[in-house]
């Protein structure tokens, strides 16, 4: 007998998870109940949002300040183990493209957000269903990046770029 398998994926959450997190763009629910600082990482394992380049910037444990740092983008948690607010740097749009915040607690699978492009500051309560009607208290949030925000050069940087090449060809031509 032949048993095929493929890597670990993320699904998407319930329609009552997706709107613990604000603003954000999609939830995805990891495939183990753990996400941090694996090898490799579970968040690029499950490929959550489709990318796997993830890298781990910064860690609350217990909704007191950060605990722990690879990146700073002044990720700060303002409230308690079932709901606040979360805040950025207000810079870190300029420097990366992708944030995701991800939830753990309980014995349950992680939680991912995608934050909505440009927003700085927003709200949770935990997104960690015990049952139907009740949820496990957060025991940490994590921040996750990708990659550098990439900047379209403008027109006229282009042209200046086109002319110097052409000037460049000219010369050559005259040299000839």
């Amino acid at each position: 007998m032949l048993f095929l398998s493929g890597a670990a994926q993320a699904t998407p959450c319930t329609i009552t998870i997706a709107a613990k997190v604000t603003p954000s763009d999609a939830c995805e629910t990891g495939s183990g109940n753990q996400d941090f600082k694996n090898d490799p990482m579970t968040v690029n394992t499950d490929e959550m949002f489709g990318f796997d380049d993830w890298v781990f910037a910064q860690r609350d444990d217990d909704a007191d300040g950060t605990d722990t740092t690879d990146i700073d983008i002044g990720f700060l948690i303002s409230g308690d183990v079932v709901s606040g607010s979360w805040d950025i740097d207000s810079d870190f749009w300029s420097t990366y493209s992708n944030l995701m915040l991800v939830f753990k607690g309980g014995n349950t699978n992680y939680v991912g957000y995608l934050i909505t492009e440009g927003a700085i500051t927003g709200t949770y309560s935990s997104p960690l269903v015990k049952n139907s009607d009740q949820f496990y208290d957060i025991s940490h949030i994590s921040a996750y990046v990708r990659g550098p925000s990439i900047s379209i050069p403008e027109p006229g940087t282009l042209g200046l770029l086109g002319l110097g090449l052409l000037g460049l060809a000219i010369r050559r031509r005259n040299k000839a």
